[in-house]
C-alpha cells in the first residue's frame, strides 16, 4: 500500500511519525534519484496539510539522519508548489551529465525561473558561481519553459 493510500485510509497512523519513519515506507525506503521510494515520498507530501510538512522540515534541520537532505529537498519544493510555482525537483546526487540543481522553481507568469540549493547546515558555503553555472545550463537547455 502506498504512503497516499495510507494517509488517505488511516491519516492517525502516520501524523506523528517522523519524516525518516515515512520516507521507510516509501517504496524500498530509501531516497534516490527517479526510485520508486522518492516518487512515492514527493506524492505523499502533495497531499498532506501543511503542519506535518513543516514539522519534517524541523525534523530535517534539527536532526541528524540519512538522507535528511534529499528529504528537506522534497519538502521545500513542496512548499513551491503550494506557493503557486510549478516546480521541477532536481537530482538528490549531482552527475558529470546532468544539472545538479535542488529544484527549479517557474513562475507563474513562465517567463521567469528560481533555482533552488537546500542545505540542512550552514556550514557549507553556497558557491554563487555554481548556482550561476546551473543558470547557464538550465538556459542552454531551456528546460524551464
Amino acid at each position: 500500500m502506498s504512503l497516499v493510500d495510507l494517509w488517505k485510509s488511516a491519516p492517525g497512523n502516520l501524523q506523528n511519525k517522523h519524516v525518516q519513519q515515512i520516507i521507510s515506507f516509501a517504496g524500498a525506503g530509501r531516497l534516490l534519484d527517479a526510485s520508486e521510494a522518492s516518487k512515492e515520498f514527493r506524492s505523499f507530501l502533495s497531499c498532506i496539510p501543511s503542519e506535518p510538512l513543516q514539522r519534517y522540515a524541523k525534523d530535517c534541520l534539527g536532526e541528524s539522519f540519512e538522507d535528511r537532505g534529499f528529504a528537506l529537498q522534497d519538502v521545500v519544493n513542496e512548499v513551491g508548489t503550494r506557493l503557486g510555482f510549478v516546480v521541477t525537483p532536481g537530482r538528490y546526487r549531482g552527475t558529470s551529465s546532468e544539472i545538479g540543481f535542488d529544484g527549479l522553481w517557474l513562475f507563474p507568469d513562465k517567463n521567469r525561473a528560481v533555482v533552488v540549493e537546500v542545505k540542512t547546515t550552514d556550514a557549507y558555503k553556497i558557491d554563487l558561481n555554481v548556482l550561476a553555472d546551473y543558470r547557464r545550463r538550465i538556459l542552454i537547455r531551456k528546460q524551464f519553459r
